[in-house]
């Protein structure tokens, strides 16, 4: 029971049907994207298509890859330009890590979301692919791929970003800090042996009251 609290905090993380589908659709984006980019070589002498290129030319999945790996892309640079990490393109175990997570975190913030704010980032993430309507008769599975892949990593990425806004909020409003989450413990009591965590049993109700509803999703 000692270790329990801020625990639960990182349920979120462990795997379900819902997290795993998302990975595997954000996996194909990110492979396939990768897979297309040799268009912009293929004129090139020497440098040979990549298996299954041709089968997967008729989609659009390359636009939908560069805006999942964008932010990603931006903290790398950041990361270079503090001195933090050297030069060099993002790993695939890094990018494939970062997918899974960000896609266990969507569902988690999905989850709690009202139905206005599930058709608010619906609605948002369609918008961009409505001008592109005119392009369905000459080539429709070219657009239905382009929408359907592209609204998907937006809706990621603004569900995302909002459930993680909406934590920092809390937690600024509170003013407490890390410290809210991981409190010391009160009254003198002794953590359990290999417990970085106050037991629940020192922690006063009405500081209890305050931790529980910061991830009220």
């Amino acid at each position: 029971m000692g270790c329990i609290m801020g625990i639960q905090r990182l349920e979120w993380v462990s795997p379900s049907p819902s997290s795993i589908t998302l990975t595997l659709i954000l996996a194909f984006i990110l492979i396939g994207g990768q897979i297309q980019a040799y268009a912009f070589v293929d004129d090139v002498p020497g440098i040979e298509p990549p298996p299954l290129y041709d089968l997967l030319r008729p989609l659009s999945i390359w636009p939908a890859m560069a805006i999942l790996v964008l932010p990603w892309s931006l903290m790398g640079s950041i990361l270079y330009l503090t001195g933090v990490c050297g030069v060099g393109g993002l790993s695939a175990i890094f990018l494939l890590a970062v997918t899974y997570l960000e896609a266990s975190w969507f569902v988690r913030v999905w989850r709690g979301l009202t139905r206005t704010g599930r058709s608010i980032i619906v609605i948002s993430s369609i918008a961009p692919w409505i001008p592109s309507l005119p392009a369905v008769p000459r080539d429709p599975l070219f657009f239905v791929s382009s929408t359907v892949l592209g609204s998907t990593v937006v809706a990621v990425h603004l569900t995302s970003s909002y459930g993680l806004l909406k934590v920092l909020y809390r937690l600024v409003r509170r003013g407490r800090g890390v410290n809210t989450l991981f409190p010391r413990p009160v009254g003198g009591g002794a953590q359990p042996e290999g417990c970085l965590i106050t037991p629940a049993s020192d922690v006063p109700s009405s500081l209890i009251a305050r931790i529980n509803p910061i991830i009220p999703f």
